[in-house]
């Protein structure tokens, strides 16, 4: 869609002129004194976001802003998708967001999708204490039934946690 937005700006930016008779510097010039006249526009935000990104004076900085841009992009990109969405486009071969999930699932980063369905824990901090005392005592007397039990019996032991 911004591809198709961007076409369109500069199509009619450049309607009835000859571009073909334009080198590359005379098309870009004609391009950038349209787009700081117009007051909106794809095209004039773009210019704007240029010369913001030029006035930083170092190229490298320049770059390294534009590479943490896409970044978080790409990342907040991927953390909307549904999983469910990811398994399937990888039936038919995965497309690079769902590489990028992957990555980012193998490095445990949550996703905002996986932090919706997360359910909190709403108990109190003695609460899951409590609980998990009584999980641990529940595990060490089935453990100690299973040591105590003659080697050649089968025991069974019913827990009520």
């Amino acid at each position: 869609m911004l591809f198709t937005t961007a076409y369109k700006e500069l199509e009619d930016i450049l309607q009835g002129d000859d571009v073909s008779l334009l080198d590359d510097k005379e098309l870009t010039q004609k391009i950038i004194r349209k787009a700081e006249s117009a007051e909106f526009g794809f095209t004039r935000d773009a210019w704007i976001l240029a010369k913001e990104l030029m006035q930083l004076g170092d190229e490298k900085k320049m770059w390294e802003v534009m590479k943490g841009v896409w970044i978080e992009m790409l990342c907040f990109s991927t953390g909307r998708c549904r999983g469910y969405l990811h398994a399937k486009s990888l039936g038919t071969g995965g497309e690079y967001l769902t590489v990028v999930s992957l990555v980012m699932w193998h490095a445990g980063l949550e996703t905002f999708a996986e932090r919706q369905q997360r359910v909190q824990l709403r108990l109190s901090k003695e609460e899951r204490v409590r609980i998990a005392s009584q999980r641990i005592e529940a595990e060490r007397n089935q453990a100690d039934a299973a040591a105590a039990a003659p080697s050649g019996d089968v025991q069974v032991v019913v827990s009520s946690s």
